[in-house]
């Protein structure tokens, strides 16, 4: 514990502008507010602080886990290449545009992109895995500040509607309701996933999106890159 506090001190004074601009600058870190610490580098530390955390509170299990090493985060990545559309041209893949929607959400306030995550986690990517997929997408993003934002911006009222009517089964109440049941389930999911490597997408056995309530060691890490990739199945 002394050396985990030794580190979260070090930490606190160089992410003070950064992390804890709120708390006083010659605050000490002490077994009580460690978790505080811990939780403001993940959320606003980006990719560095994330990890510093992790380093903070690894244990032997957690830092076993994986050894790959996470590529540089670009927003340009791609995590599969175009695909063909019914009109003769090309579109994004679809995981790459739940990706997508996951930082459109992340970015403005409109019940639309919600709807979206809510039929996105339900038919084909559990939520977490998107979140964790779209922290790859630049430096500065997390998978607890994505979550954060999410949270943020997930408002109902006129001006988030911006016109869109809800369905009578999917009332503003109702709605709510399930984007919180969404978030939780998003957060508890990721607090399972191996820190390293972070940013990445992870495919079920057949290559699809991952799906589930907590990490699956059989899911296997994907990668962005310049114009995407296929991943390589492997079947036993």
């Amino acid at each position: 514990m002394e050396e985990k506090l030794r580190r979260a001190q070090e930490a606190y004074r160089e992410y003070s502008t950064r992390c804890f601009w709120f708390a006083p600058e010659d605050m000490v870190v002490t077994e009580e507010n460690l978790y505080l610490v811990v939780e403001d580098l993940r959320l606003n530390g980006g990719h560095p602080g994330w990890r510093l955390a992790n380093e903070i509170t690894k244990d032997s299990n957690r830092a076993a886990s994986s050894t790959r090493a996470t590529p540089a985060p670009d927003p340009a990545l791609q995590f599969f290449p175009r695909v063909s559309d019914e009109a003769g041209g090309y579109r994004e893949h679809e995981a790459d545009a739940a990706i997508r929607a996951v930082l459109s959400a992340a970015s403005r306030q409109y019940v639309g992109d919600f709807l979206e995550l809510l039929r996105l986690d339900e038919k084909y990517i559990s939520l977490g895995v998107a979140i964790w997929a779209a922290s790859g997408r630049h430096k500065t993003f997390t998978p607890h500040w994505i979550l954060d934002r999410l949270r943020r911006n997930s408002l109902i009222n006129a001006a988030s509607l911006n016109g869109l009517e809800l369905p009578p089964y999917q009332a503003p109440v109702i709605l709510k309701r399930d984007l919180l049941g969404c978030f939780g389930a998003a957060e508890k999911l990721v607090a399972t996933i191996p820190p390293e490597p972070l940013g990445c997408l992870y495919l079920d056995r057949t290559g699809l999106p991952a799906r589930g309530e907590v990490f699956d060691p059989s899911w296997t890490p994907h990668f962005g890159s310049v114009g995407g990739a296929w991943p390589k199945i492997v079947t036993d």
